[in-house]
């Protein structure tokens, strides 16, 4: 009964807050009785992929407590998703990161966000792309996650293990990798995040190997960083680990600093 309660007031807040013309669909791993098209918690979709194809663009999304890990739509951008956004709306948590994942599984991409998308509160876990964003991949920096945190996840011959693109704030990018070809010198550059805008996040013991020797980030190769918290990003080059223990990361490269 206090479950349903906590739902129920949670559910009422956060549409509250939402545009006056937003739809709110709602998500729950354990719904008994999903039905289309998912308007109250007692007809809750179980897996996110569901609200998103039923929900138009501008509307909302809300998901509560559980490991979502059903596929999506099948080979976006190479990889089958189990999230695939693809219109500009809003998916978020209940109540946070350390209570709702979106897990890849070791075998799919986790969440693939269309521009002016936005995911606030879960955490992206186990994605695998062989291309762009194991954990997430975003069409623009006009896609936006928020205190989201991406860990374990791979770019496999490509670029960006945690994230690709996109704009990411109040996050944490944790044991993320990206991995290149040394004979084809391709990928292999930003473990955490790669070509994205990071607004005070924290990364930390990501990996990044280089294509035919040459050195890309370990942790970041991104747009511009803001309030960051950098610490022991790995460096891969011609097979030898190197760590910039000083700065914490050996290159910046095509990164724009601005001060907090």
């Amino acid at each position: 009964m206090k479950m349903k309660l906590n739902l129920l007031v949670a559910g009422m807040l956060l549409a509250a807050t939402s545009s006056a013309f937003a739809t709110v669909r709602y998500v729950n791993v354990n719904s008994a009785n999903p039905t289309p098209p998912f308007l109250t918690w007692a007809t809750a979709a179980t897996n996110i992929q569901d609200a998103v194809d039923a929900t138009g663009a501008g509307d909302d999304i809300v998901v509560t407590n559980g490991i979502y890990a059903t596929p999506g739509l099948a080979e976006i951008d190479t990889a089958t998703n189990i999230v695939t956004v693809d219109k500009p709306l809003t998916v978020q948590s209940v109540n946070g990161p350390d209570v709702t994942v979106i897990d890849g599984g070791g075998t799919n991409q986790c969440v693939y966000l269309a521009n002016d998308a936005v995911m606030v509160g879960f955490t992206l876990t186990n994605g695998v792309n062989y291309g762009y964003g194991g954990g997430v991949y975003c069409e623009s920096t006009n896609t936006v996650l928020s205190n989201c945190v991406l860990t374990g996840n791979s770019a496999t011959y490509g670029y960006g293990g945690g994230a690709y693109g996109g704009t990411l704030n109040n996050c944490t990018l944790n044991g993320n990798s990206a991995s290149g070809s040394y004979t084809m010198s391709f990928g292999g550059s930003g473990g955490g995040a790669c070509n994205c805008t990071l607004n005070n996040c924290t990364v930390t013991g990501n990996v990044a190997s280089m294509g035919s020797g040459i050195i890309r980030e370990g942790g970041l190769r991104c747009l511009r960083r803001r309030g960051l918290q950098l610490h022991a990003q790995q460096l891969h080059a011609d097979r030898q680990l190197r760590v910039d223990r000083q700065n914490d990361l050996l290159w910046w490269w095509c990164c724009l600093f601005h001060a907090q």
